[in-house]
């Protein structure tokens, strides 16, 4: 598998961001919280006009709460969608997924290397 990042594979919808985060599970590990919506059977109303992929759509956040800094935000999300390229979740049942970094410390590439993976093999 590429470890590329396209615009297919990013959550963008206000609709589908609503629906996760009133309806999703959620999971944590480390500095790291996953929240996220399984596929159901193919009849669900939820998932009738959804696209099914074998990769998630994925949101990733940086809360200002944690991280003030602009900058400092910016910085740990492109970390994150960096080792997210290198561990993509592929065939898998899950629809949408939204990793939140919920920490107050700017992480290291290491830091985000040994935790990410686990999250997302502890959700997989």
């Amino acid at each position: 598998m590429k470890a590329t990042f396209p615009k297919a594979e990013r959550l963008c919808s206000k609709l589908e961001i609503e629906h996760l985060f009133a309806n999703g599970t959620s999971n944590r590990f480390g500095d790291f919280t996953a929240r996220f919506v399984r596929l159901h059977a193919v009849g669900d109303e939820n998932t009738a006009g959804a696209d099914v992929s074998s990769v998630p759509k994925i949101l990733i956040s940086v809360p200002k709460r944690y991280q003030k800094r602009s900058v400092d935000r910016n910085r740990t999300k492109r970390l994150i969608r960096e080792v997210f390229r290198k561990y993509k979740i592929s065939e898998t049942n899950i629809q949408t997924l939204a990793i939140i970094y919920t920490s107050s410390k700017i992480p290291n590439y290491t830091q985000v290397e040994n935790q990410l993976p686990k999250l997302l093999e502890k959700i997989r």
